[in-house]
């Protein structure tokens, strides 16, 4: 499978990395090609090879860039730098996926520019409008196999979170209503220092990501709907972006109609974590912090301390690595084309 990867942003960044680290594991998923748009060729190889969260690139991965390819270990990979998709060389280079990791084409009408330059499928690491079917992997990857269409989206790190949890609970008790809140790293999107509004709509993030708590929307709750059918107009959801760099955590308080304890919601969640969500859902009974799970290749981790369930109400907490959790999403949903 040749796969091209459009954006170098964390998540296009992190990707590679963890299609690097499988190699040996998936020698069947080649990138042949990276688009950086506009970014600063001179510095491609140190930005690769130094992470401030991932760290340095190991050094048994030899790196080097002779002005049109980059070689990282026994890739040879081209780098473009378009800013237009229907200008890239999909047709030519035979890209069966391109991995659409810019940010800038998640609606559907722009996604299928990279379907017009010639590549076979899209798969956008980011909640999308108007994709053919949007996966979230263990839980409504096998309802439409083998077929799901030339544009998929893969949803946010946060909503790959949330559905695991969500799909144990719903397979123990019937949901009334859910309410979502994920506690999040900073992004690239918000500002380092207060700068001045260049819109109205959503004034917070354009307060200092390292100084404050800043309160601000998710789709989160929306896609939930759409993922569990069941719960369409029953969810909301919030997110709250705090100074850290890496690691969130997302808070799930349910209604439902009956009743159940903790302990029979946590060997629900333990039954899954061992088989039929193993390697997405994990469940920690130690007293954890956001940087233990740094790294962390699993889509949630289940607190268990902090699960509680009284009578009809209750309320959990998941852990996620919102970088390398979900790219480890990404390569598997790419293994999955293979079979």
């Amino acid at each position: 499978m040749k796969i091209a990867i459009n954006g170098l942003g964390r998540i296009g960044k992190t990707f590679l990395r963890t299609l690097l680290e499988q190699s040996n594991r998936v020698p069947d998923i080649v990138p042949v090609a990276l688009n950086i748009g506009p970014a600063c060729l001179e510095t491609l190889v140190t930005t690769i090879k130094y992470d401030s969260i991932m760290g340095p690139l190991s050094k048994k991965y030899e790196i080097a860039f002779n002005g049109t390819k980059l070689q990282i270990g026994s890739w040879k990979i081209e780098i473009l730098q378009e800013t237009d998709p229907q200008k890239l060389p999909w047709q030519t280079l035979g890209i069966d996926w391109v991995v659409e990791c810019s940010g800038f084409f998640t609606k559907r009408a722009d996604a299928s520019k990279h379907l017009a330059a010639g590549a076979r499928n899209v798969l956008i690491s980011a909640p999308a409008h108007e994709p053919d079917y949007t996966i979230i992997p263990g839980v409504n990857d096998q309802s439409h196999l083998p077929a799901y269409g030339q544009i998929i989206s893969l949803g946010s790190c946060t909503t790959n979170a949330i559905a695991p949890l969500l799909k144990v609970l719903l397979g123990v008790i019937s949901v009334e209503a859910v309410h979502l809140v994920t506690t999040h790293a900073y992004t690239n999107t918000q500002a380092l220092l207060d700068s001045i509004p260049t819109t109205t709509k959503d004034v917070r993030k354009f307060r200092a990501a390292a100084s404050n708590i800043i309160p601000g929307e998710t789709g989160a709750g929306n896609l939930m709907g759409e993922i569990f059918p069941q719960l369409a107009g029953k969810t909301s959801a919030l997110a709250l972006r705090v100074p850290v760099a890496n690691v969130s955590l997302v808070e799930l308080t349910w209604q439902s109609a009956s009743s159940i304890n903790a302990t029979e919601l946590l060997n629900a969640y333990k039954n899954a974590a061992a088989k039929s969500l193993a390697g997405i859902l994990d469940v920690t009974y130690d007293p954890v912090v956001s940087s233990d799970f740094i790294g962390s290749s699993y889509s949630v981790t289940l607190d268990a301390p902090l699960l509680t369930a009284t009578k009809t109400m209750g309320s959990m907490f998941g852990w996620y690595d919102n970088e390398y959790g979900y790219s480890n999403r990404l390569v598997d949903f790419l293994v999955s084309q293979l079979r």
